[in-house]
């Protein structure tokens, strides 16, 4: 995939606010997690299929993966948004805090130890 991106391109997918939030996405939502320890990122088809539609060639998101500070925060919430876009079950369901916490942590003790 990233072989088929010109280096002339202006590619917001391989952009640094991007890919941190959409890890941040990713971290902040149970859908995204086989298991309630936090351990195997997991995307089902439907969920696949529903990122492949986020329009990146927007002009608004085009303008956010290459802007600072509180763009991230805008592009996650369009992110949320377009993701919730359509459905009245299986919303993104947000990680409570303390799980999050805990799995940031245990991520940080072991990131030492390999």
């Amino acid at each position: 995939m990233l072989r088929q991106i010109p280096l002339t391109a202006k590619a917001p997918q391989v952009r640094q606010n991007f890919l941190h939030t959409l890890a941040r996405l990713f971290a902040r939502h149970a859908n995204f997690w086989r298991d309630d320890e936090l351990k195997e990122l997991w995307l089902d088809a439907d969920t696949r299929a529903k990122l492949k539609k986020f329009s990146l060639h927007d002009p608004t998101v085009a303008h956010l993966t290459s802007a600072a500070g509180k763009a991230g925060d805008h592009l996650l919430n369009l992110m949320v948004e377009h993701m919730n876009k359509g459905k009245k079950k299986n919303k993104l369901r947000p990680i409570h805090g303390a799980i999050l916490a805990a799995a940031e942590e245990e991520d940080i003790d072991n990131d030492g130890e390999d």
